[in-house]
């Protein structure tokens, strides 16, 4: 339903591979998609509520994220759906390398 957030159903998928420095992984990830969440939301242009980076890790290793909210919700909703799907994902996948969730 149009202009109507709905947490459910969700479906997530995660690459099994284990980052090698897990505390400074999660760091990485919760300070880069804390601030991707408040960008997507907050975009200027009502019709591209998206966000993306690329994040070195490593020396070989890159983070590369994307966000997005479909147009029709609020910043607000956008905003609580970016985030309680990030902290959700980071609660049981937070050292692995890859996931996505839609």
């Amino acid at each position: 339903m149009f202009s109507v957030m709905e947490t459910e159903p969700s479906y997530a998928l995660w690459n099994t591979e284990i980052a090698t420095e897990p505390k400074r992984f999660v760091a990485l990830v919760t300070n880069t998609l804390g601030q991707m969440a408040t960008q997507a939301a907050n975009n200027p242009s009502a019709t591209k509520m998206f966000a993306t980076r690329k994040v070195k890790f490593t020396l070989s290793e890159t983070l590369y994220t994307t966000m997005q909210c479909t147009p029709d919700l609020s910043s607000s909703d956008c905003l609580r759906c970016l985030l309680g799907n990030f902290r959700s994902l980071m609660l049981s996948h937070k050292t692995q390398l890859a996931f996505r969730e839609f």
